[in-house]
C-alpha cells in the first residue's frame, strides 16, 4: 500500500491541485454537516489521486496527512524567511522566498506574525552569533492529523453532549409541561368548586333572606293587630269609664235632690 515511502514532487503537486479542486476540505466549520461533506471530498481526492499517475497506492489518511504536512513546511519556509528578514548586525542579502499560490491560499500565511517562530522551524546559533533556521522535512513534521482527529473526536462528543442535553430539555419541558397541564385542571376544579360553592351559598343566603324577610312581615303584621286590639280595648274601657261616670253623676244628682226634698218636709 506504500506505507512509509516517501512523496514525490509529482505526488505533492497532485495532492495540490486536487485540494484545489476539492477546496471544501480547507472549510474551517465543524457542525456534523460540514464534517460530512468534507470526508466525503477527502474521499474523491484519494479516489482520484489513486487513480492518476504512476506512485503507490495511498489511503485516505496518508493522502490526508500528505497535505497537511505540505502546508506546515511551507508555513515553516515563510516563518523562517521573515525572521532572516529581521535578522540585526548585517550579513549578506537574504533571497527572496519564491511565491506559491496554491499552497499559500490554504496555509493561512497571512496571518503569520512576523518575528514569531513556528514551531516546525528548528532555530541553531551559529559560531559568528547569527540564526540559522532550518525545517523539517516531510517525514519529521509533526503529524497534524492527529489533531484534526482529536477535534474530529471532540466535535462529536460536543454534538452528543448537546443532543443528551437536548434530549434531556425536551424531556424536562414535556414533564412540565405535563406537570403545569395537571395544576392547570386542578386550579380549573378548584374554581369550579369554589364557583359552586358560592352560588350555593347565594342560593341559602337569599333562602335565609326570604325567610328572615317573611318573619319580619309576620311580626310586624302581629303588631298591628295587637295594636288594633289594644285600640279597640281602650276604647271599650274608655265607653265603660264614660258610663260609670255618667251614672255617678246621675246618682250625686238624686241624692242632692233627695236631701233638698227632706229638708223642705222637715
Amino acid at each position: 500500500m506504500g506505507k512509509g515511502l516517501a512523496y514525490s514532487s509529482t505526488e505533492k503537486t497532485l495532492i495540490t491541485e486536487l485540494v484545489q479542486k476539492h477546496y471544501i476540505v480547507e472549510n474551517k466549520k465543524t457542525d456534523s454537516t460540514s464534517i460530512h461533506e468534507k470526508n466525503n471530498a477527502w474521499e474523491k481526492i484519494t479516489q482520484e489521486f489513486n487513480s492518476m499517475g504512476n506512485h503507490p497506492i495511498r489511503t485516505l489518511v496518508q493522502v490526508k496527512k500528505c497535505w497537511n504536512n505540505i502546508k506546515t513546511k511551507r508555513k515553516s519556509e515563510i516563518t523562517a524567511h521573515k525572521q532572516a528578514l529581521l535578522r540585526t548586525g548585517g550579513g549578506p542579502e537574504v533571497p527572496k522566498l519564491l511565491e506559491n499560490p496554491a499552497i499559500d491560499q490554504f496555509a493561512n500565511i497571512a496571518l503569520e506574525i512576523p518575528g514569531s517562530i513556528d514551531s516546525d522551524v528548528q532555530c541553531t546559533v551559529t559560531p559568528d552569533g547569527t540564526l540559522e533556521f532550518s525545517c523539517f522535512d516531510d517525514e519529521n513534521v509533526s503529524d497534524s492529523n492527529d489533531n484534526d482527529v482529536q477535534t474530529f473526536t471532540k466535535n462529536i462528543e460536543n454534538e452528543v453532549t448537546s443532543k443528551q442535553f437536548s434530549n434531556e430539555n425536551v424531556t424536562r419541558t414535556k414533564k412540565e409541561k405535563q406537570h403545569h397541564k395537571i395544576n392547570k385542571l386542578n386550579f380549573t376544579s378548584e374554581i369550579s368548586s369554589r364557583m359552586e360553592r358560592l352560588e350555593n351559598q347565594k342560593k341559602n343566603d337569599e333562602e335565609m333572606h326570604g325567610l328572615l324577610k317573611q318573619e319580619i312581615l309576620l311580626k310586624i303584621e302581629n303588631e298591628r293587630e295587637l295594636l288594633k286590639k289594644r285600640k279597640v280595648e281602650t276604647e271599650i274601657s274608655e265607653n265603660e269609664l264614660n258610663f260609670q261616670q255618667e251614672r255617678h253623676q246621675m246618682e250625686i244628682e238624686t241624692l242632692k235632690k233627695r236631701l233638698i226634698y227632706d229638708s223642705d218636709s222637715n
